[in-house]
């Protein structure tokens, strides 16, 4: 299912790569500096694949994403209009800015964690 191999870069830097095939089936690469943190990550998709809940970093969608996709179904489901403009209006001021400072700070520089916020 996964496997972790070493890599040396066109640069000589050596880097370790985890091969793995998610939930769908497509094949997914990732590289690390360690060998040790290619194989807690490995660790970590296993479990999550094994929950169903695993998602690549390259397939997740950001929160803004996520927000666009939220008003566009409250669009075409007929959802209070007062309830879109709330959310629209929370995505677009500072409250949302100061939630992404909030989530990055609780994160610090988990790549996985601050990714979600692009």
């Amino acid at each position: 299912m996964a496997s972790v191999r070493k890599r040396i870069l066109p640069s000589r830097e050596v880097r370790w790569e985890l091969d793995y095939k998610d939930l769908t089936g497509k094949r997914r690469g990732k590289l690390f500096k360690t060998k040790s943190e290619a194989i807690a990550y490995e660790t970590r998709i296993r479990t999550e694949i094994a929950a169903g809940t695993h998602v690549a970093d390259s397939a997740a969608v950001t929160v803004r994403e996520a927000g666009d996709l939220w008003l566009r179904r409250a669009e075409t489901e007929g959802l209070e209009p007062s309830t879109a403009r709330q959310f629209l209006s929370v995505t677009q001021t500072a409250a949302f800015d100061l939630l992404r400072w909030f989530w990055s700070a609780l994160c610090g520089h988990n790549e996985v964690c601050t990714s979600f916020w692009r």
